[in-house]
């Protein structure tokens, strides 16, 4: 039982965080379900909340609880470059929900880094293997022999599902950590990336199709072959003069396509549809036989000179009003329907397994106490057993 353990929390945090929320203590005792005298007391110092009570103040505050134990309150957790483009810069503004993503992955991200240090884990290779003055196709070469996956690989995966877990798995076997929610706008947010040379994490928003999941997780590999950390949104720049960080989503942007879609291969199968068929007819085909997005396709042709850019943007426009409506209609299937995915499940896919596998093996060998291994891993001591389950220990 958690309800009686008490969260050794740092008061001053405790209220830098509520103030950072934007709430008075009336409106924190109000959304934690305490009284102000309480949550007062809590700021002061006079008391500890629960753990239960702390994880609750958490989830209110949009903080991940981990950053309640620092000794001090942080000056700001905008620290991961945001490469998003929009057409205003106050849209660069980061949501809570954003900032709080983004704070979990850090922490998450610094035990890992440190854990591995004490063990002694050599720095992986290929960080920083590359740098954006570096050939696109050379790169998209050298991620495909390091994850050991080919364009057969891909092409023999029987759904886009299927063909993103491969790529997963070949990342986590690398140590990357795959961290994947859906509680955020895909039009916010993409992905995210922290890169480090021992413990690199990468975040894909999983309210995007599967498809774009894929593309989104190879723009991040990219981003960590040139050690690059920052958030995408991942859009086609129109920019004559590109901004220097333009350059580095264009970069990344190319090396992923080619990655998922090797040249040859690519044009090989186009050149070997029908000429009669029609233009999306032929765009879904190679879709379904890639694995990738009709939209990732339409690029590609565009890239090659076999569609012109007009024909791309018509064709874009169609595909993002496709998505928003299948959005829809999926959204009043999941409110009609009962049950889902584990919770567990989701929790692994949300810390990441290679992250929960760390976690669970330290808590293993007391290297990591019961009470800090269920704040990382947002779960309860008694589900470890099942998080391990799902984590593949």
């Amino acid at each position: 039982m958690t309800s009686g353990i008490k969260a050794l929390i740092t008061p001053s945090v405790l209220k830098w965080a509520r103030e950072q929320a934007g709430m008075n203590i009336t409106i924190a005792a109000e959304q934690i379900g305490r009284s102000e005298n309480e949550i007062d007391e809590w700021e002061k110092g006079v008391s500890l909340p629960s753990l239960a009570q702390a994880r609750k103040i958490s989830e209110k505050y949009k903080r991940a609880l981990a950053v309640f134990y620092l000794p001090e309150p942080p000056k700001t957790y905008q620290t991961l470059r945001d490469y998003r483009s929009f057409n205003s810069s106050d849209d660069k503004i980061f949501s809570p929900q954003l900032s709080f993503l983004i704070q979990k992955a850090e922490h998450r991200q610094e035990w890992l880094n440190s854990t591995l240090l004490e063990e002694g884990k050599s720095p992986l290779s290929f960080i920083g293997s590359a740098s954006i003055s570096s050939l696109t196709i050379e790169v998209s070469k050298n991620i495909k022999s390091v994850f050991k996956i080919t364009t057969k690989n891909q092409k023999e995966s029987k759904t886009r599902d299927e063909a993103l877990n491969l790529w997963i798995k070949g990342a986590e076997n690398l140590g990357i950590n795959i961290c994947r929610e859906g509680k955020i706008d895909s039009k916010e947010l993409r992905g995210f990336v922290i890169s480090d040379k021992l413990a690199p994490f990468i975040y894909l928003n999983s309210n995007d199709a599967k498809a774009a999941q894929l593309f989104t997780l190879l723009h991040e590999v990219a981003h960590l072959w040139i050690d690059a950390s920052g958030i995408s949104n991942i859009i086609i720049f129109k920019n004559k003069l590109p901004s220097k960080d333009e350059k580095v989503e264009i970069f990344c942007n190319e090396v992923a396509s080619l990655v998922l879609l090797e040249n040859e291969e690519f044009v090989k199968t186009w050149n070997l549809l029908p000429l009669d068929v029609k233009l999306n007819e032929k765009i879904e085909k190679c879709s379904s036989l890639f694995k990738v997005s009709e939209e990732v396709i339409a690029r590609r042709l565009t890239d090659l000179g076999i569609i012109k850019n007009e024909q791309y943007e018509e064709l874009r426009e169609y595909y993002n009003k496709r998505w928003v409506d299948l959005q829809k209609k999926k959204k009043i299937k999941r409110q009609n329907q009962k049950g889902g995915p584990s919770v567990h499940l989701l929790q692994v896919l949300s810390n990441g397994k290679v992250f929960t596998r760390a976690i669970l093996n330290s808590y293993s060998a007391d290297r990591i106490t019961g009470v800090d291994a269920s704040n990382y891993l947002n779960a309860k001591i008694n589900h470890f057993y099942k998080l391990s389950k799902y984590a593949g220990l």
